[in-house]
């Protein structure tokens, strides 16, 4: 495994404890999501769709001010170049619970076959990848709840998102508060499936170039935060 030598995987930034042991603060993780963005554009530019996107399947690496991004695992990839090819072949493997798109849970609950992967279940991962990245929550599973209890969020659009879930745990508020508005609302309405598009990179460029740090206690968050989500001083 020496090609993987010097690398990090993914879900080490998935956690504020794992951010901080190897150093990747709020912009870096904005950075890291950026190039993800655009090697999934690449990917699906060349035909495949990825289908088992998730943390443990993504490495990174800094060099510079840029980081570089392997994305493995490769038998989950499918084949979707139907229309100017002829060629369609899409694979069944899904080894997270993690990143488990609303397609393929109501398939299950209803008996059916999966559908194929397409590149807008990628798309819905990778949204799902950027709220456990910049808020070190599971979009559909914030508090104590089961396996089953997040599938129904899934199915019903309940993301950390909600007004209910703030309410019911109050230390969600001021994280989901500090990716700013635009990034907010837009990961919001990827997970609720209210749009198939590709991610905009240019949003998460955005994103990463309006963090600063906390004055009090030097926690980097979005400049239109209120209070520093890691202390609580007023902004």
């Amino acid at each position: 495994m020496e090609q993987f030598l010097g690398w990090n995987g993914l879900q080490e930034i998935m956690t504020e404890e794992g951010s901080q042991k190897i150093n990747v603060d709020l912009k870096s993780s904005g950075l890291i999501l950026c190039s993800i963005s655009r090697a999934i554009y690449q990917i699906h530019n060349l035909g495949f769709v990825i289908g088992d996107l998730n943390p443990s399947n993504i490495l990174f690496k800094q060099e510079g001010n840029i980081f570089n991004i392997k994305i493995i695992d490769v038998d989950s990839w499918s084949i979707y170049r139907k229309d100017d090819l002829g060629i369609e072949y899409s694979s069944n493997v899904l080894d997270t619970e993690k990143i488990y798109h609303y397609d393929f849970v109501k398939a299950d609950i209803e008996g059916k076959l999966w559908p194929n992967f397409k590149p807008y279940h990628d798309w819905w991962a990778f949204s799902c990848i950027c709220w456990m990245a910049l808020t070190k929550y599971d979009p559909f599973m914030n508090g104590m709840v089961s396996g089953a209890d997040r599938e129904e969020r899934i199915l019903n659009n309940h993301t950390a998102n909600s007004a209910a879930t703030v309410e019911l745990h109050p230390d969600c508020g001021p994280v989901t508060q500090a990716l700013g508005p635009k990034l907010r609302f837009y990961l919001d309405k990827s997970l609720k499936r209210k749009t198939l598009r590709p991610f905009p990179t240019k949003l998460l460029e955005d994103f990463s170039d309006a963090i600063f740090k906390c004055k009090n206690c030097n926690f980097s968050t979005h400049s239109s935060a209120v209070i520093c989500p890691s202390c609580g001083t007023l902004i």
